[in-house]
């Protein structure tokens, strides 16, 4: 199996030699076999900053079509397993996410 070679310079993800520019600063990347997920930067014109990413550097999905809420600014993304994912949003909510199936597994407040 080839490993993957990611790569990030401030907006600019590689993922092997494709390249993909965001409109802020990416901030985390989390490693799946057959996909990444990456957080970026937040600003006021910038939120559902959560993106699923393919190894050819394709847009899987964005954090808005799973959690359909207006503009939130998500602060961090944890692996949780290899098919689950918790996000932490600016309001003190986090969220599990089932990132196959694309659902909201739990909802918490911890503010």
């Amino acid at each position: 199996m080839k490993k993957n070679k990611i790569t990030i310079y401030k907006n600019t993800l590689n993922i092997n030699g494709l390249f993909r520019e965001f409109s802020t600063k990416i901030l985390q990347i989390i490693e799946f076999k057959n996909f990444i997920i990456i957080r970026i930067e937040y600003n006021s014109q910038i939120s559902d900053n959560v993106f699923c990413i393919s190894y050819e550097n394709d847009i899987i999905w964005n954090i808005s079509e799973i959690i359909k809420r207006e503009q939130e600014a998500y602060t961090g993304v944890d692996k949780i397993s290899e098919n689950i994912i918790e996000v932490s949003l600016f309001t003190g909510i986090n969220y599990k996410i089932d990132v196959m199936e694309r659902k909201i597994l739990e909802k918490r407040i911890v503010k």
